[in-house]
């Protein structure tokens, strides 16, 4: 990385202070601590390639404008600029999108959901122009259950800045067996091959699906999966514009899923048992909203509902 390359944070937050710095030293970011938005404006006007990240709290009265400066600062980043904000009282958050912010985190916000949502807008010559990326690499499919944690709570900090849905599915793939009757070494097996599956056949049907569903905001191609444990995976939709969406992206998948050649379903699922949770709704944070994917999904294999079974009955009626 250039030593050109600067992280501006602007918090008073003693706590957020010291762990975003150390995480983001850690990495190789040259950190500087603006004690003012005053300080800060100083700061950016001499670094080279900078990243911003502003505590919603130092937003002057919250709700109103931020001021010509501070505006033409944010202007200035193209895009690389992260307001940290409260979800609960939503201070700042307005002023700070009128102003160009598309990036928002909540707090408390873990450091390695900042310092990845960094690193992924960090380009081989500092910051890449335009929003912020998930961490999810394009070559990731499958995330470790700890990393789709991360990206989940990447899509719930976007879909707020555009008033979107993220929802998360508990798809049971083993649903004619026992979790304990299946042994580890044979169910990998089963996980490696369902995954290479997922990535050819379940990709291009999607692509199909999207096109003939135009508006749907899913790209196929940026699916993310992960194993809650061996006989179960969770998928995340991120940037949903209606409940209805995830009911017929849901279906779809299922559909593709049962569709597979005989080689692959031998092997998984002669049925499948999916929960669903969305945010905003059941959850406002990933921890929580794959939590009540997995709970929904429970219930759906308790019940034998061949249906999407969601967290909340009430969406069920767009199942």
């Amino acid at each position: 990385m250039q030593t050109d390359s600067m992280i501006l944070l602007a918090t008073s937050q003693e706590s957020l202070r010291t762990n975003l710095s150390h995480a983001l030293q850690e990495v190789g970011f040259q950190v500087f601590l603006a004690h003012d938005l005053e300080s800060c404006l100083a700061a950016s006007q001499g670094a080279g390639s900078q990243y911003l990240i502003l505590d919603a709290a130092w937003i002057p009265d919250g709700f109103t404008e931020l001021d010509d400066d501070s505006r033409a600062m944010i202007r200035s980043l193209d895009g690389n600029c992260m307001v940290l904000y409260n979800p609960e009282s939503g201070f700042g958050f307005e002023s700070a999108r009128r102003a160009g912010v598309t990036e928002f985190v909540a707090y408390p916000a873990p450091s390695e959901l900042v310092v990845g949502l960094i690193e992924s807008a960090r380009g081989s010559s500092g910051f890449s122009q335009g929003a912020v990326q998930s961490p999810a690499s394009d070559q990731e499919t499958f995330l470790s259950l700890k990393d789709f944690e991360v990206h989940v709570d990447a899509c719930i900090s976007k879909a707020r800045a555009k008033d979107d849905k993220v929802a998360v599915l508990c798809l049971n793939m083993l649903a004619p067996f026992q979790s304990e009757e299946v042994p580890e070494p044979e169910a990998a097996k089963k996980r490696r091959l369902l995954e290479n599956w997922f990535r050819d056949t379940l990709v291009e049907r999607m692509v199909k699906f999207t096109q003939e569903n135009p508006g749907m905001g899913v790209v196929p191609q940026n699916l993310r999966w992960a194993w809650a444990r061996h006989d179960r995976a969770l998928l995340v939709l991120p940037d949903l514009r209606r409940v209805q969406d995830v009911a017929k992206i849901g279906a779809c998948v299922i559909d593709t899923i049962q569709s597979a050649p005989a080689g692959v379903q031998v092997e998984f699922m002669t049925s499948i048992f999916t929960g669903v949770a969305v945010c905003p709704g059941d959850a406002s944070n990933a921890a929580a909203l794959i939590d009540r994917a997995i709970s929904a999904g429970g219930r759906a294999l308790a019940d034998g509902s061949m249906a999407l079974t969601f967290h909340t009955d009430s969406m069920g009626r767009w199942a």
